[in-house]
């Protein structure tokens, strides 16, 4: 995978990792509020809920990244196919 793209797709997921820590700051204020007015905050907290299951993919994508942008760096490039037959050959290069 080009570098270029690598970093693209790392910038994309911190910022996702940025909105995602407002959207879980920010729900929490709003389970705070209804549980303070004694309110039934319970779909309030199943949202929550899943924008930190959001926050935590998003920032597995960016461990993901850095670790592909390191191996990249070190010339391993290898390493950075998933072994699904989609693997670069000189054998399929202009086969069309």
């Amino acid at each position: 995978m080009n570098r270029k793209i690598l970093e693209q797709y790392l910038a994309t997921a911190e910022d996702h990792i940025r909105t995602g820590r407002q959207r879980v700051a920010r729900q929490c204020e709003i389970v705070a509020r209804i549980r303070a007015n004694g309110g039934n905050a319970r779909m309030a907290e199943g949202l929550l809920e899943q924008f930190r299951h959001s926050l935590e993919s998003f920032e597995t994508d960016r461990q993901l990244f850095l670790q592909l942008l390191e191996l990249t760096s070190k010339g391993e490039r290898a390493l950075l196919y998933s072994g699904n037959g989609c693997e670069p050959s000189s054998d399929t290069r202009g086969a069309n």
